[in-house]
C-alpha cells in the first residue's frame, strides 16, 4: 500500500499540469462529522496559576459526541461512551489577539492525553480556554472524513502575577 502511494505521488510530481488537475478533481471535499465528546480536567480546581507555573491538563476524548452530533439541534446523552485513541488534541488559552499557550498531543488507548501549558506569556487576568480535537480518515490518497469535537471553557483559567 505504501509503495502504491509513493508511486502515485511520484507520478503526480512528474505528470503534466492537466493530469494533476484531473487527480485533484477526484478528491471530493471531505465529510466533517461532530463525532467526539471532549472533557478536560485541570490539575487544580479552580484553575488558578501564577505566571511562573505551568498548568497540567488531562483531556479525554470519547465517542459519540454528546453535543448534537447530527447537527439537527438535538443533543443526545448516549447510553455508553467509548474512549478514542489516535485523536489529535490542541488546547490553548484564548486572548483577544491570538491563542496561547499551546498544548498539543495525541490520545492514548484510554482516549486521554496529558498536556503541560506554561503560563509565562500571559498577563494577569481571566481567560477562556479552547480544546479542539480531530481525526482524519484517509482512504485512496484523499482525506475522506474529518471527525472532530470541541470544548470551550469560559472562564477557563486565571493567571496571577
Amino acid at each position: 500500500m505504501i509503495k502504491l502511494g509513493l508511486v502515485l505521488c511520484m507520478g503526480l510530481l512528474l505528470a503534466p499540469a492537466w493530469a494533476q488537475a484531473e487527480v485533484s478533481r477526484l478528491c471530493a471535499k471531505p465529510t466533517s462529522v461532530h463525532a467526539f465528546h471532549v472533557a478536560a480536567e485541570w490539575d487544580r480546581s479552580p484553575a488558578v496559576y501564577r505566571r511562573s507555573e505551568a498548568a497540567k491538563i488531562v483531556v479525554t476524548v470519547t465517542r459519540p459526541a454528546h453535543e448534537d452530533p447530527a447537527g439537527g439541534g438535538v443533543p443526545i446523552d448516549p447510553p455508553q461512551s467509548l474512549p478514542e485513541a489516535g485523536v489529535s488534541v490542541w488546547s490553548s488559552v484564548v486572548t483577544t489577539r491570538w491563542p496561547w499557550p499551546y498544548g498539543a498531543g495525541v490520545t492514548d488507548a484510554n482516549g486521554q492525553v496529558r498536556l503541560r501549558m506554561p503560563m509565562k506569556d500571559g498577563k494577569p487576568g481571566t481567560y477562556d480556554v479552547s480544546h479542539y480535537v480531530e481525526k482524519w480518515t484517509n482512504q485512496g490518497g484523499c482525506p475522506d472524513i474529518q471527525e472532530w469535537g470541541q470544548l470551550y471553557e469560559s472562564p477557563g483559567v486565571v493567571i496571577k502575577p
